[in-house]
């Protein structure tokens, strides 16, 4: 990679001071363009990767997840609402027990991923943007 060091020690070093000023800035400019699309690329690589985790995730654990008992017992609530009141603590536990919690860790880790690397994405897409105006 590289630095502005390596890039002002081969640089050539013209007769003129206003050339030698559009040089380094030039220079500046394009290790910075190279920077910035290699942090895009990194980004754009990483979003992808975790939207193909998402549905990776989706196929396989997203069939355990829908037919787990859990919600089966969760419609109880919108059906039985008087028994729920009596054994609130019963119920409680039951749907700790049955919830699906695996499934749902395997699915939100790659959702957690993608959101992330979206949000520092746009955060550097708006800084491009602030500094070219």
């Amino acid at each position: 990679m590289q630095t502005l060091h390596t890039l002002f020690k081969d640089m050539n070093m013209p007769s003129h001071r206003t050339s030698l000023v559009c040089d380094i800035l030039r220079s500046i400019n394009i290790l910075s363009e190279k920077q910035l699309r290699r942090q895009k690329n990194i980004f754009l690589f990483g979003m992808s990767v975790s939207f193909m985790s998402i549905l990776f995730s989706l196929f396989f654990f997203g069939n355990s997840l829908v037919q787990s008992d859990f919600w089966s017992i969760f419609s109880i609530i919108f059906s039985d609402i008087s028994v729920i009141v009596l054994h609130f603590s019963d119920f409680g536990f039951l749907l700790l027990e049955t919830f699906p919690v695996v499934p749902l860790l395997i699915l939100f880790v790659p959702v957690f991923f993608f959101c992330i690397l979206f949000s520092l994405y746009h955060t550097k897409i708006q800084s491009i943007h602030r500094l070219s105006y």
